[in-house]
């Protein structure tokens, strides 16, 4: 059966308006996700801002806590104390020990930064004026003993031959010495104790004093 000329119409509407059905249906769920990208982005952007601030927060407070300043205390009076074997002065190692002295401050109060400081300060002085002299007189190196030649002056000494100004032999350990006396007038008779008050090359210069 032929189509009427209202029939046809009627179909040309129903296609032209299925057809700009189809092309205008996509654009909206295009046009919902681009205000919904513009929308989220400021979202995003603050979401990540705030989780960067929440990080620094917790690095700072991380780096203020007071166990972390105490064990960077306690490894600075460690490494100071250690290396105190390379001088020997004693410095080190009082600045260790006030260095100990603030990590166990630091462990025990949660002080600030500053404070610590301040600890520190306290103790260096405190250690370096009252407890390193004492250290030093206890420990210090005794001084070498004289030997040979330069243990002799202050040792008496027993006139064997007339000490005079070109002449004369004493007794000083056992050995016999040529000698002379410190005063060119003076004589020394055998048998005498001299005191031997320096020598002189091979020659011991002594006096009998008074």
């Amino acid at each position: 059966m032929a189509a009427t000329p209202s029939g046809v119409c009627l179909l040309f509407e129903t296609i032209s308006t299925n057809t700009c059905t189809t092309k205008v249906s996509p654009s909206v769920p295009a046009t919902s996700a681009a205000s919904s990208r513009a929308v989220a982005g400021p979202g995003v952007s603050s979401a990540l801002l705030g989780r960067a601030a929440r990080a620094s927060a917790s690095v700072s407070d991380l780096w203020f806590d007071g166990d972390v300043t105490a064990l960077i205390w306690l490894i600075a009076g460690v490494a100071l104390a250690a290396a105190e074997a390379l001088t020997g002065d004693f410095v080190l190692l009082m600045l260790g020990g006030a260095a100990l002295v603030t990590a166990g401050v630091s462990a025990a109060t949660d002080l600030p930064v500053w404070a610590d400081a301040v600890v520190f300060a306290v103790s260096s002085l405190v250690l370096l004026l009252g407890v390193r002299p004492a250290l030093r007189r206890r420990y210090a190196a005794p001084p070498a003993l004289a030997t040979g030649v330069d243990a002799l002056p202050g040792k008496h000494a027993l006139v064997l031959e007339q000490v005079a100004e070109h002449s004369g032999q004493v007794k000083i350990n056992g050995e016999i010495w040529t000698a002379r006396p410190l005063d060119d007038t003076a004589v020394y008779e055998p048998g005498t104790t001299v005191t031997v008050m320096q020598i002189d090359g091979a020659t011991a210069v002594v006096w009998r004093g008074v």
